[in-house]
């Protein structure tokens, strides 16, 4: 194998470099924004007993007056209550004890 000359270790490192940047740059495009938003995370815990939880589930989502602000991320059971958590898509939505 022959040794390289200084112009061809530019030209490589070059090439190199670019097509890195290119990868991280698709990456960035595709993984779109979601990586670098902040999210809210909010728990519920229900103690009441005989409430149903049927049609709760983990991806359910969950939605503020008819539109979507969140998704279900998590679902235990601890004890005889229920935990829920859910992650709040839109931050700046108000958030209403009820």
């Amino acid at each position: 194998m022959a040794t390289m000359s200084r112009p061809m270790k530019v030209r490589l490192g070059i090439f190199v470099g670019t097509g890195l940047a290119l990868l991280v740059g698709a990456f960035v495009l595709l993984a779109g924004r979601a990586m670098l938003e902040r999210r809210d995370y909010y728990s519920i815990r229900y103690s009441e007993k005989g409430a149903s939880f049927s049609g709760l589930e983990v991806g359910s989502d969950v939605k503020y007056s008819g539109i979507k602000i969140g998704r279900v991320e998590r679902l235990e059971r601890i004890r005889a209550r229920a935990h829920s958590q859910a992650r709040r898509d839109h931050p700046g939505w108000p958030v209403t004890d009820r």
